[in-house]
């Protein structure tokens, strides 16, 4: 992550022929993403 990068924090994430972005303080996903493929593991 770079702290000058525009905000909200995030990360972007490639998924086979996806594309995504998460929102690290809420969990919002931006773009298509599998829900296997992001359902959280605890």
């Amino acid at each position: 992550m770079f702290f000058d990068e525009h905000n909200p924090p995030h990360f972007h994430i490639e998924y086979q022929e996806y594309e995504a972005s998460i929102n690290i303080e809420d969990g919002t996903v931006k773009g298509e993403m599998p829900k296997k493929s992001i359902k959280p593991r605890f």
